[in-house]
């Protein structure tokens, strides 16, 4: 027993180094399947012939990367993460986080649970941009999980990041991230009004909060950051939980066509007004909402308005991930559910 104990000493200090194990992009399934091939090949008895080359079957499993979008495109994953929100853009070398999803009370977060996985399918071992929309639980319960999982070289928000990052910490001290071992954000940045940046011929711009303005009676939705994304062929508004009083305001400003919508407050009664559905005339509208969620999210008229409107309405409690393209070819938008139907889903 005692020679046992030394020996997991050595097995436990091998385990935990970084070195140990390194994270590869999920690879298609003939990848895997020749690599699996591969193996078998190589473990075979000795004196089976090149038995050792199957080895180098293994390799296009792990130097596999996902394709990326090209100059002036995007690629948007709008996640399941259930009742909040969570949304991967990514461009030709970066890669933009809007909001980290909810935490659940019974254990766990989606940063750590659907976020993480999804950047490391991916192959995504940083992100450029992190946006928080405001601090509501359901949109930054799953920070620190994110944080720990990859770095991150600036973040934008409506609230102090730092401050709340220390009294999330205080309040959930078990959980691994940034509250434990400091790792924040490289920069913290207010989102304002105009603030505007490009990434690979892609243009993000901020058109809410204005610079300066005060919470709405108190009402962090009210003060939720709204990010528009600008590529060279399609356009994608991220929204937070504004109402339809910030909608007003942002059609009065001379808000532009956007092709994709993601709808305000998971697609609540008090959203998604008709300025907002006029001004955007969008093709596509999204509510990110959790399965039979409390709240009725989404709300039965805002869904019959969108559609009215001749935009296609999906919604993550129906549909999974929604994932959409913007190519020169055109807008390509999806189910993930649909296109990667499990035997337990119904028709």
């Amino acid at each position: 027993a005692r020679v046992f104990e030394l020996a997991m000493t050595v097995v436990a200090w091998v385990g935990n180094a970084e070195w140990a194990s390194f994270t590869v992009a999920a690879a298609p399934w003939p990848w895997l399947a020749w690599a699996l091939a591969g193996m078998a090949w190589a473990l075979q008895a000795p004196g089976w012939p090149a038995r050792r080359l199957g080895w180098l079957c293994m390799l296009p499993l792990l130097c596999w990367r996902p394709e990326r979008p090209a100059p002036g495109e995007w690629r948007m994953s709008a996640l399941d993460v259930g009742q909040g929100s969570a949304i991967l853009v990514e461009t030709a070398t970066q890669a933009l986080l809007f909001d980290a999803g909810p935490r659940h009370f019974g254990g766990g977060d989606a940063g750590e649970r659907v976020i993480a996985p999804q950047l490391q399918a991916r192959g995504i071992g940083r992100l450029d941009v992190l946006v928080l929309s405001h601090a509501d639980l359901d949109h930054v319960g799953g920070t620190r999980s994110v944080l720990a999982a990859v770095p991150v070289a600036r973040s934008y928000a409506s609230f102090d990041v730092a401050a709340w990052l220390r009294r999330d910490a205080r309040l959930w001290p078990g959980q691994d991230g940034a509250g434990a071992d400091g790792r924040t954000p490289a920069r913290m940045l207010r989102c304002e009004r105009g603030d505007s940046w490009q990434a690979d011929g892609v243009t993000f711009t901020f058109l809410h909060p204005a610079a300066g303005a005060p919470v709405a009676g108190g009402d962090r939705n009210a003060n939720s950051c709204v990010l528009r994304v600008g590529g060279a062929h399609h356009s994608l508004l991220l929204t937070g939980d504004i109402g339809v009083a910030q909608e007003r305001e942002l059609a009065a400003l001379g808000l532009p066509p956007t092709d994709i919508v993601l709808a305000p407050h998971h697609g609540s009664a008090w959203s998604s007004g008709r300025e907002l559905v006029a001004a955007t005339r969008a093709g596509h509208a999204i509510a990110q909402s959790g399965y039979l969620n409390r709240f009725g999210h989404p709300a039965p008229a805002v869904e019959r308005r969108w559609l009215r409107a001749g935009a296609a309405f999906w919604r993550s409690d129906r549909d999974g991930a929604v994932m959409a393209e913007s190519r020169a070819g055109g807008l390509d938008v999806w189910a993930q559910r649909a296109r990667h139907r499990r035997y337990w889903h119904g028709r």
